[in-house]
């Protein structure tokens, strides 16, 4: 069977794939949870998984809890920016927590992350 898609998008999937390959981000997901189980402060929600994605080089996430919605995480390179970035969510009296890449879970103690 050949294909009927013109030869320039094809070359141009395959140098996406590619790069894609080349530069692949981690991705941990925190997957949903049975419906009526925990509280609206846990960060996995009831309705879908989310998928975290660790850009190139990070890896540490900041995650809000599933009551505010779809886009409630940050991705940070080192310990010290996500303590950093935990702290200013505790100041604003938002639940969240640590995660790495691997789905450990840290405390945040001043500048410096602490494994659960």
């Amino acid at each position: 069977m050949t294909s009927t898609l013109p030869t320039s998008f094809l070359l141009m999937w395959a140098a996406m794939d590619a790069e894609t390959k080349e530069n692949k981000m981690k991705v941990y997901t925190i997957k949903k949870k049975m419906s009526g189980t925990g509280t609206i402060y846990d960060i996995a929600s009831d309705q879908f998984d989310l998928p975290i994605k660790f850009r190139k080089g990070t890896k540490f996430a900041v995650v809000l809890s599933a009551s505010y919605g779809d886009y409630r995480y940050s991705t940070h390179k080192t310990a010290e920016a996500a303590a950093k970035m935990s702290d200013r969510q505790a100041r604003a009296g938002y639940s969240h927590a640590v995660i790495d890449y691997d789905g450990n879970m840290y405390t945040a103690n001043g500048s410096m992350l602490v494994a659960d």
